[in-house]
Formats: structure tokens, sequence, C-alpha cells
């Protein structure tokens, strides 16, 4: 399944997180652990803020919400709603260790690889780096959703299909190895 030109779809609103009429954004929005599982850090934190603007009906216009993005949005403003009563933490935020407790990698380029599906991940030295591809394609080829291959000292990122191809994400149409 992929996503359709979502431009075209009627009610179309980039402020969406999943597109109502586009057939990948309908499968994510059914399962609210999958749509999770597919967001990324900047996707989870901009679809926070969408939820806690949606329900707390003022602040910037969030426009309309889509039927695939609902379930979604309600889900994490609830967490959110937990999270204030439980933790004090104020609606709209992202909760955060505090700095000593996050980890401190400073991997310079190609001394680290992070492999990543959903929010899975692993970490591996620069010399497994045939064994990171192997997980990456492993997890690829079993989940159906593409993985990731994070080199951790640059940022540079590849992705790793279901099919077991590799596409540098600087340049999308590149592929390399089968």
């Amino acid at each position: 399944m992929s996503h359709l030109y979502h431009d075209d779809l009627p009610g179309f609103d980039a402020r969406q997180v999943w597109k109502s009429g586009c057939p990948e954004c309908e499968m994510r929005g059914r399962s609210v652990p999958d749509s999770l599982g597919t967001l990324d850090e900047e996707r989870f934190a901009y679809a926070w803020k969408r939820a806690a603007d949606w329900n707390r009906m003022h602040g910037p216009d969030v426009g309309p919400v889509s039927d695939a993005e609902r379930p979604l949005l309600t889900c994490l403003w609830r967490f959110q709603v937990a999270l204030e009563r439980v933790c004090k933490l104020p609606i709209g935020e992202l909760p955060t260790p505090p700095i000593k407790e996050r980890p401190q990698h400073n991997w310079p380029t190609g001394m680290a690889w992070r492999v990543r599906s959903g929010v899975v991940w692993v970490e591996f030295t620069l010399d497994q780096s045939d064994r990171a591809t192997e997980t990456a394609r492993i997890w690829a080829r079993e989940s159906g959703e593409p993985s990731y291959i994070t080199d951790l000292g640059s940022g540079l990122a590849s992705t790793v299909w279901p099919d077991g191809h590799i596409t540098d994400s600087d340049a999308p149409n590149q592929t390399f190895g089968t």
C-alpha cells in the first residue's frame, strides 16, 4: 500500500497528520499503535502539539481534523491529560528526561550505526555495519514497513525497504544493493 497524492484529496489540509481518502494514511489511522510506530521524532512532536491545540480549541488554527488522524490525536490527548494530572506536565509539552539521564553519544561519522523500525532501535559499532544492514533488512521484510539505518556521527540515514533494497535518504531515487 502507498500514499496517494494528498493535495488532490477532498478536504485536504496540509496540517493533518493522516489524510482521509489516502489508503496508506487510513490504514495507519485505524491502529493507534501502528500510527505511533510510523511517526519519527519530528512528526510525533507535531502530532502531540496538534492533539493539544485541537482539544483545547484555542491557539493556532488547527484546521479540520481528518477521520484518519482522529484516533491518534484522541489517544495523544488522553496521555497529555493523564501526564498533567499525575506528573504536572503542562498540556502540549513533551516529557523529556533530565539532561543527565539522556544518553550522550557523540559518535564520529561512520563510527556507529542505529537501525530503527517503528519505535524499536538497536545500535551497532562501525565494524558491525554488515550486521546492522542485515538487521534492517530482516525488520523491514517481517514488518512490511521500511526500516532505517542512521550514521550516528553525521545523522545521515538510509531507508531499507521490505523488498531488501536500500535508498539513500538524501537521494531517494538512488538504490544500493538488493
